[in-house]
């Protein structure tokens, strides 16, 4: 799919969330800034439960400029598998420079709990937040992921490049609303950079399909 235009508006930050032990992976995301590529294919079933693909890959220009004389880019992805297994996942692929993981979950709701949270950090995103609601007489679902917030760049190392972090959520019925950074054949697409200026989430809207 191409590059998606600047990001659209944000969503309000999600309410406390308590602690998750599932928080491998928020960590990951925050101590290896700048070295590698994050996408989620995340897809929801009429039933409700979610199949989740998450798929990670090294930056070869960083790999470059650090010439990962220290074996950092293997360590990196080593500590991705080690994590994905900690949270639940299967991992399908592993090789030097990428590694991917499934997630299978019964349920929205268990989704919801299960996904990483770094919200008691005070890093730039929280855990998912999953709401049954009803719009005109019929039962809708909400889903908020990762409330970003732009980079801290007075903190930026050198050599440093922030991780560019890709999701994509496939819902069971078109959405009522969404603030999608772009869209195909009913999948919709977030992508959060360094080039961020302003705080952003994915946010999707739906009909409920499952009671």
């Amino acid at each position: 799919m191409s590059e998606p235009p600047v990001p659209a508006a944000s969503r309000p930050a999600p309410g406390p969330r308590r602690w998750s032990a599932a928080v491998a992976l928020a960590a990951l995301l925050v101590g290896l800034a700048g070295c590698f590529y994050y996408d989620a294919d995340i897809r929801v079933a009429p039933d409700g439960s979610v199949l989740v693909h998450e798929r990670i890959r090294i930056d070869q220009e960083w790999k470059a400029v650090v010439q990962d004389t220290l074996q950092a880019a293997e360590r990196v992805i080593q500590r991705y598998v080690s994590e994905a297994r900690v949270r639940g996942g299967r991992v399908v692929g592993f090789g030097s420079d990428s590694a991917t993981a499934e997630f299978r979950y019964p349920s929205l709701a268990a989704f919801d709990r299960a996904w990483p949270d770094s919200s008691d950090h005070g890093q730039q995103w929280d855990r998912s937040v999953y709401r049954r609601g009803h719009e005109g007489g019929q039962a809708t679902d909400e889903l908020i992921l990762w409330r970003m917030s732009p980079p801290e760049r007075s903190t930026k190392q050198a050599k440093q490049r922030y991780p560019v972090l890709t999701f994509w959520v496939t819902p069971p019925a078109a959405p009522l609303r969404h603030n999608a950074h772009l869209s195909r054949d009913g999948t919709y697409g977030w992508r959060f950079t360094d080039q961020m200026t302003t705080p952003d989430s994915v946010w999707i809207v739906w009909p409920a399909t499952e009671k």
